[in-house]
């Protein structure tokens, strides 16, 4: 587990912004440039999409690439994710894509989907992990 990048990242939560959030899509709304970089205006992304536009992430080699999914060296989407943070394959699953079935159901018994999701959610479970 790299706590360092898990702590940055833990400070991203209060940057994304709605209707910047979608936890359902790791980047889309832009063309990603060449240089990797991707214009802001109208792009919405999940917490791993929100990571890899971040510059300081991105010195460090995680990215989104032109097709809107997460890189890092050769692995790319989850394990991109796991291997940047350090964390196994199923931590970062249970993290940046089932988050909502850690999240209790609604006050009609409802259980949460990906659309109920908020970026601080995600931001508490890596906290979990660095708190364990």
């Amino acid at each position: 587990m790299n706590r360092e990048r898990i702590a940055y990242a833990i400070t991203l939560a209060d940057k994304i912004k709605d209707p910047a959030w979608n936890y359902g899509t790791w980047a889309e709304g832009c063309e990603i440039e060449e240089d990797k970089s991707l214009p802001l205006c109208g792009t919405t992304a999940c917490y791993a999409g929100w990571m890899g536009l971040d510059p300081q992430i991105q010195a460090e080699g995680f990215h989104i690439d032109r097709w809107g999914m997460p890189k890092y060296g050769k692995a790319s989407q989850t394990q991109a994710v796991a291997d940047y943070l350090g964390l196994t394959y199923e931590e970062a699953a249970q993290i940046f894509l089932y988050a909502h079935d850690h999240l209790p159901p609604n006050e009609d018994g409802e259980y949460p989907t990906a659309d109920d999701v908020t970026p601080r959610h995600v931001a508490d479970m890596l906290q979990k992990l660095l708190d364990a």
